[in-house]
């Protein structure tokens, strides 16, 4: 048995083909899952995900097996951690991909600051508005295939704090008190 490839992109189909017999041959591939007619010698393959095809090639009361594995290179998932969806300007968030098949990103922050291909960034948003967090997964080196994500982060105003506080000394030099107010 043989295939244009063995290798295959998520989604994609190959070209397989049984040889072999003189002429009243049967045909059976195994799985048939993923084929397109199970019973051809030249048929489409889709599978999934990886997998092992046995061809029986059968004439006459004879019977013969080839294998033929064909891999595929999964698709791409976009998924994300974040350190806080809620946090004000001027404050960092952190983010770092979480996706099982990724090679490279990008990151679109939604305020208009430059794009970040890194795998872990940190941003500060400098202006309070909702944003939306936008990234891309993408397998640049084989199939190119990509997945989206998008992730609402509200930035407050951040706001001025103001704290006060007393110092009382007591004849006693060794003993001092501290109070507190907001």
């Amino acid at each position: 048995a043989i295939a244009d490839t063995n290798v295959i992109c998520s989604g994609d189909s190959v070209l397989v083909t049984a040889t072999g017999g003189m002429g009243n041959v049967l045909y059976s591939w195994i799985p048939a899952t993923g084929i397109a007619d199970p019973n051809a010698p030249v048929t489409l393959a889709s599978p999934s995900a990886g997998t092992n095809y046995m061809v029986v090639v059968s004439e006459a009361g004879c019977h013969d097996t080839a294998m033929l594995p064909l891999n595929v290179i999964a698709r791409p998932e976009a998924r994300f951690l974040h350190s806080l969806p809620e946090i004000c300007e001027g404050e960092k968030v952190s983010f770092q991909e979480n996706g099982p098949n990724d090679l490279n990103w990008i990151w679109n922050f939604g305020d208009g600051s430059p794009l970040d291909t890194s795998y872990a960034p940190s941003h500060v948003y400098t202006t309070p508005g909702s944003f939306t967090v936008t990234l891309i997964a993408f397998d640049s080196l084989s199939c190119n295939l990509a997945d989206t994500i998008t992730f609402p982060v509200t930035i407050g105003q951040a706001q001025p704090l103001t704290a006060d506080f007393t110092m009382l000394q007591n004849v006693d030099c060794m003993v001092s008190q501290v109070s507190t107010t907001n």
